[in-house]
C-alpha cells in the first residue's frame, strides 16, 4: 500500500503512532470509525477488501487485536442451573 495524506494532511504511519501513545483517545476514535464502518455496508465491504490487501505480519496483528478486544467486550454469560 502507498503512503498517503488524510485531508488533515497527517501521514497514516503518524496517525497510528499518535493513536498508540495517546490511548486515552484511541478507544473514542476507533468507536467511531466502528459506527461508520457497519457490517453489511458498502464501507464494510469495501473495508474488507482493504483489509485483504495488507501484508501477513499485518493481517495477523489485526486478528489478535480484533479478537482480543471482541473477547474483552463480550459479556460472560453465566447460565443459572434451576433448584429443582
Amino acid at each position: 500500500m502507498s503512503d498517503y495524506y488524510f485531508e488533515v494532511d497527517v501521514l497514516r504511519d503518524q496517525m497510528a503512532t499518535k493513536l498508540s501513545d495517546n490511548l486515552e483517545q484511541t478507544p473514542y476514535v476507533f468507536a467511531e470509525v466502528a459506527k461508520d464502518i457497519v457490517p453489511d455496508s458498502a464501507y464494510f465491504t469495501e473495508f474488507c477488501d482493504l483489509v485483504d490487501n495488507l501484508d501477513g505480519g499485518q493481517k495477523e496483528a489485526l486478528q489478535q487485536f480484533c479478537a482480543a478486544l471482541a473477547k474483552h467486550l463480550s459479556p460472560e454469560i453465566k447460565k443459572e442451573t434451576p433448584n429443582d
